[in-house]
């Protein structure tokens, strides 16, 4: 019986998070990344770590010991990050997000300690920051930008890091006294991309923040922030060419003054405003082969007013897409959580209406040029271990048309290891009268639904996700990202996991089982396949997959059989160099005129650092198909950026993109141009103090060619904006 006490209690210790009391600091901090004893002496300090992959809760190859403390106005970390052979250390200066292949240490902070969200905070040893939001079981997104201070240096010990993240970036209970979920994070790529953590972690349990320690008797004396505004001046003057006879002519000129408003009634619940806003991107989308697919493109958000607070509006399926609307008057939005509720609303004025026409067989795009309203309301209540119940309302109306959607979802924790979600939506559309412009513009209303269940379960060894997917012919999801309807889908995969260690030339392998069965409304079988892959992480941190892929695919009246082979990998095999690599080849389909054929894929991506200045992006897709009588279409996108970097907040970038799409138009049954060709450029200067007081003063310009017209400068921008935060 003392045994079986005596293993109960050291099971109970292990599993369970220890607490340390997180002490005021009265001592005047100065972030410059020389880590004093007469600065940082009064503060917490951690020097227990473990090596958590690829070794399991081990002794790390390399010493770390990290500070804590805090005053009135600050969250303070200090790290020194010892390495025997500093020399080796992977650093360069970088823009916010970029150093992911570096050496890094950082922390996880869940503020409202309820082991469901965190965020993340890693600096690079040359003080460049990464920030990511983090939900449970291990979703995490870079997306989400705060503004925080950081310095590093690299010494002949290895290197030292100090951060400061103000209280007036964090969201946290309005209480006299809180606690801290937290976890103190080093990532040291060598051979192996060992990551060491201030707490042990068990593998058989597929949750991260439930493992971590807790900071206790936290006082926060400081004013939270009540208002932050956001000025913005953007001029931009714009020359196009309207057709390939014509001259290149200016257009309208961009001179815009916007402003943006952040409140704060408390330190969780922020309502966020814009007038006017300045919704351009900085950085182009990086092109993707579009030539011959069925279904829309999705690109990721990069917009920081449609940023804030967007995990308050994720769930199971994309209801929400956020690049649905493209050119907003004005927004407003309010999220917040008190307790264990968590709510978000937003109200955005568009002045042109996109859509997305979802189908079994394909999906359409078509815009109005009418302003359009956008609303959305969002409500979470977290229940129980880990799980959550919430609905969500959604309004978009405009030129003779609105749409309506309401849903329901939930995740419930069955076990130790398993997750439950469960999505259902009802949609109610009626679109415009105008079929001049789109045959789907045909005036009707249309009710649709949709649902979704899934299952899935996360161990040391077994991993497996079975899931049911149902949409309706009519279901639309217009401020959202489902370009596929029609569908009653099941799938899910199976896999085992074989860990390795130092000793072995890899740290994991995982044989993988991956099938899906999807039919119509009707009950006609539209798609099938069954997947056989192996996935691995291997020395020279090596990572990928490859395997062998059996489908069929019903398109047009014609079920089209397939077998394809792919393989995948990237690694990260020196201090100054990355590369991914992957392939597909096998059976695919000639959408345009319903044929099989061969279908080869390569795509890859190498960067390269000449030391910590410059940086060398380069990647590149190539994509053919070719029919039994010859070669239906080629198509290569390239891709090629080039950063110099005086220091972390101050650079150049230039981004080149080149793209090419021959056909053989003699196959083709409809006509079609027999070149297209792009090329595009663009230059920036970029002078960024944070995430949101910055100054950009740029070019870009993009020429194309289709015979029989030569290739000719089709736009061309000139690029200026400057934005200050201020805090009041």
């Amino acid at each position: 019986m003392k045994k079986f006490v005596f293993l109960f209690l050291f099971i109970n210790l292990y599993l369970y998070s220890a607490s340390f009391k997180l002490p005021f600091s009265k001592i005047p901090k100065k972030i410059d990344g020389h880590l004093l004893e007469e600065e940082w002496g009064d503060s917490l300090k951690i020097d227990k770590f473990y090596e958590i992959m690829p070794g399991e809760n081990i002794e790390p190859p390399v010493k770390t010991v990290a500070f804590l403390s805090y005053d009135g106005e600050n969250f303070y970390v200090g790290f020194k990050c010892f390495d025997p052979e500093p020399e080796k250390i992977r650093a360069r200066y970088a823009d916010r997000d970029s150093t992911f292949a570096d050496d890094m240490v950082g922390i996880f902070l869940d503020t409202f300690n309820d082991k469901r969200n965190a965020l993340e905070f890693f600096v690079n040893p040359l003080g460049s920051q990464s920030d990511l939001t983090r939900k449970e079981p291990g979703e995490e997104d870079s997306s989400w930008d705060g503004i925080w201070y950081s310095k590093g240096r690299i010494t002949k010990e290895g290197y030292e890091v100090e951060v400061a993240i103000p209280f007036k970036t964090l969201r946290y209970p309005k209480k006299e006294e809180i606690a801290f979920g937290f976890l103190i994070f080093r990532i040291y790529p060598r051979n192996f991309r060992h990551q060491i953590a201030s707490a042990p972690f068990d593998r058989g349990r597929n949750c991260t923040l439930c493992q971590i320690d807790l900071l206790e008797n936290i006082k926060i004396q400081t004013k939270q922030r009540k208002m932050e505004l956001l000025p913005t001046f953007v001029y931009s003057p714009y020359y196009e060419r309207e057709d390939f006879d014509l001259p290149l002519k200016r257009g309208n000129t961009k001179e815009d003054l916007g402003l943006s408003l952040s409140y704060s009634f408390t330190p969780n619940l922020i309502l966020n405003s814009t007038i006017n806003p300045d919704f351009s991107q900085v950085e182009a989308d990086v092109a993707q082969i579009d030539v011959n697919t069925r279904f829309s493109l999705y690109y990721p958000e990069k917009r920081p007013f449609f940023l804030e607070g967007n995990q308050y509006f994720n769930l199971p399926l994309r209801l929400v897409y956020s690049r649905t609307i493209a050119d907003p008057n004005w927004g407003i939005k309010l999220t917040g959580k008190e307790g264990k509720s968590s709510f978000g609303l937003f109200a955005v004025e568009d002045k042109i209406t996109n859509f997305l026409f979802p189908s079994n067989q394909y999906s359409e795009i078509a815009t109005l040029e009418e302003p359009s309203k956008n609303y959305g309301i969002r409500y979470k209540l977290d229940l129980l271990k880990d799980s959550n119940f919430g609905f969500i309302y959604l309004k978009r109306k405009g030129f003779k048309y609105y749409y309506d959607l309401y849903g329901i979802d939930g995740k419930i924790r069955a076990g130790e290891n398993e997750f439950i979600n469960i999505l259902y939506a009802e949609s109610k559309t009626k679109d415009p009268y105008v079929p001049e412009i789109s045959q789907n513009f045909d005036g009707k209303e249309k009710e649709g639904h949709c649902l979704f269940l899934n299952f899935n379960h996360s161990s040391r060894n077994w991993n497996f996700d079975f899931s049911y997917l149902e949409s309706s012919p009519n279901l639309r999801a217009d401020l959202g990202f489902i370009p596929r309807v029609d569908v009653k889908n099941f799938q899910g995969y199976l896999s085992y996991t074989i860990w390795g260690n130092k000793s072995k030339f890899y740290s994991q392998l995982s044989p993988t089982v991956y099938f899906q069965y999807v039919k119509d409304f009707d009950g006609k079988t539209t798609d099938w396949e069954g997947v056989l892959e192996i996935q691995f992480e291997l020395l020279k941190q090596i990572m990928g997959e490859g395997g062998y892929q059996r489908s069929m695919e019903y398109y047009n009246g014609v079920e089209y059989k397939k077998n394809n082979i792919y393989f995948r990998a990237n690694s990260r095999f020196s201090k100054n160099m990355t590369a991914y690599f992957h392939f597909n080849y096998g059976d695919g389909v000639d959408y345009e005129n319903n044929r099989k054929g061969k279908l080869l894929i390569l795509d890859g991506q190498t960067d390269y650092r000449i030391g910590r200045e410059i940086f060398l992006d380069f990647s590149g897709e190539h994509q053919r198909l070719n029919l039994s009588f010859g070669n239906l279409y080629k198509a290569t996108y390239l891709y090629l950026k080039v950063l110099y970097h005086f220091n972390n907040s101050i650079f150049l970038r230039t981004i080149i993109q080149d793209g090419k799409i021959k056909r053989n138009v003699e196959l083709y049954l409809n006509e079609l141009p027999e070149k297209e060709n792009f090329t595009s450029l663009q230059f920036l200067f970029t002078y960024k103090i944070n995430p949101f007081t910055l100054f950009y003063l740029g070019f870009s310009t993009r020429g194309i060619e289709e015979p029989p017209y030569e290739f000719q400068t089709q736009n061309k921008t000139y690029f200026l904006k400057l934005s200050y935060s201020l805090w009041i």
